[in-house]
């Protein structure tokens, strides 16, 4: 499958989880890499793992400095960015939003919402330069709907999708699309460490309630996200602006 063929794609929080399952996914599309992520041990894992040309940035996304000097050294490196995938984010902690930690909510919100405003200020004059480019931001379940314990998480994934909603206006007529995905309930590390914070005696219990919950009755393999990403991504997703991409088993129908 050649889908992305020649195109280069940035993606970050690339280190673990979705994020190096979609760098896995876009390179057997024939894209060339740019990985970002201020995890340098799990970046240079992911970098290693794939055949194809790969640029490795260690960055912190939320820092708009770094953020512009990744996208410029893709830049100059492939000749242009033409798709990105802001993935980079952290779950936080579980507590009532009366006893939530002040500065874990900071940090939640600093990550998962200043990271993505970052990343879309750094990448979007050349993609609207060039009248090219898609943009795929990763909301989560908790940014259509609401969950106990984790009102930090919710409200950044919340906010995302507002965020995306205005950059989609003002990308779509040059040609730039921006999109979010939903993902639910996903085989990864951050799931199972945010189910052990949930419930740190019976974390499996946790796990098992989402799954009877989802109508699927199964987590997702991070991959089953990464193609839709690459759908999104690719020129036959080329009507898709502005939408907000469910990959949940049904468990917000």
């Amino acid at each position: 499958m050649s889908e992305l063929k020649g195109k280069t794609v940035l993606i970050t929080g690339a280190a673990t989880g979705i994020g190096r399952s979609i760098a896995t996914t876009m390179a057997e599309a024939g894209a060339k890499l740019c990985l970002v992520d201020i995890n340098e041990v799990g970046l240079k894992e992911t970098a290693q793992s794939l055949p194809n040309e790969t640029l490795s940035i260690n960055c912190d996304v939320t820092d708009i400095d770094q953020m512009k000097a990744a996208v410029a050294k893709a830049e100059d490196r492939f000749g242009g960015v033409g798709v990105a995938v802001l993935n980079a984010g952290v779950v936080g902690t579980s507590a009532p939003v009366d006893e939530y930690p002040l500065e874990v909510f900071d940090a939640v919100m600093r990550v998962n919402v200043r990271g993505v405003w970052c990343g879309l200020q750094s990448l979007l004059p050349a993609m609207l330069s060039r009248k090219s480019g898609a943009i795929t931001i990763t909301s989560s379940l908790s940014g259509v709907m609401g969950f106990h314990g984790v009102s930090a998480y919710t409200a950044s994934k919340h906010a995302v999708i507002g965020i995306m909603r205005s950059a989609s206006l003002e990308a779509a007529p040059f040609n730039v699309r921006v999109n979010a995905i939903a993902p639910g309930f996903i085989d990864t590390q951050m799931v199972a460490e945010l189910e052990k914070r949930m419930n740190p005696v019976d974390p499996g219990s946790v796990r098992a309630a989402c799954e009877d919950r989802t109508p699927l009755k199964r987590y997702a393999d991070p991959r089953e996200v990464a193609n839709l990403v690459k759908f999104l991504s690719s020129d036959d997703a080329s009507f898709c602006a502005g939408g907000v991409y469910s990959v949940d088993g049904g468990f917000a129908t």
